[in-house]
């Protein structure tokens, strides 16, 4: 079984390097697409989900904005299992400076390029966002072209699923320190403690352990590797 990864906003494969799944599963990750001009978030998620071979049962994993992104992609190519990391499922799960945003468009107030560049300013920035003891968070956050980087803060603000996934299709696992997405507004979650945004390269050991117990039902007498 192949299980497909959407990294966080802006992020690249790394971010998942350190999980832990059974040798019977196939890592395979969707890189960011750069979005067209004036291009919709379902003509998007249609174009990451062509890497997607339903044909055989798979997995989708999504971190952060990658999170959003599965579930997206769940509704155009049924998956066996999400798993949700670090992620929201609904409007209501987002934070109140979110929900304001939605409301006044003041995200679109902050210069993309604040985001996008190599100045000291902003790696200080997402250091202290994620709370990261990264050596080089510049190696993880690959994605930043101020096109993609505008496009994709716009579409976390604004984005209000007209579903409801079954909580029988996926598990969230969410920290419980995490800054971005608040887990006391995070429902139906498996909390971690002290985990942050980015616990998924702190806490991997919890976290594939967790994946590990979720995946059981699905492919049994299941083996690790790294």
């Amino acid at each position: 079984m192949k299980a497909y990864f959407v990294s966080g906003m802006g992020a690249n494969e790394k971010a998942f390097e350190r999980l832990q799944f059974p040798d019977s599963v196939e890592k395979v990750f969707i890189p960011w697409l750069l979005p067209q001009k004036a291009e919709s978030f379902s003509s998007y998620v249609s174009r990451m989900a062509e890497a997607i071979d339903e044909s055989e049962p798979f997995l989708l994993v999504g971190l952060s904005f990658g999170g959003i992104v599965v579930q997206e992609i769940h509704q155009l190519k049924k998956a066996k299992k999400l798993i949700l990391i670090s992620t929201v499922k609904s409007d209501a799960e987002k934070p109140f400076f979110m929900q304001f945003a939605k409301k006044t468009l003041a995200h679109k107030l902050i210069p993309t390029q604040f985001f996008a560049s190599d100045k000291l300013v902003s790696y200080t920035f997402f250091r202290k966002l994620y709370n990261s003891k990264l050596p080089d968070i510049k190696e993880v956050f690959q994605f930043r072209e101020p096109q993609y980087l505008n496009w994709a803060i716009h579409q976390v603000v604004i984005w209000n699923p007209s579903y409801t996934i079954p909580e029988k299709e996926y598990v969230h696992i969410h920290g419980d320190k995490d800054p971005v997405f608040p887990s006391e507004k995070i429902e139906n979650a498996v909390k971690i403690r002290n985990g942050n945004h980015i616990m998924i390269m702190q806490k991997y050991k919890k976290i594939s352990e967790l994946i590990q117990k979720e995946l059981e039902e699905v492919l049994p007498q299941v083996s690790y590797s790294e």
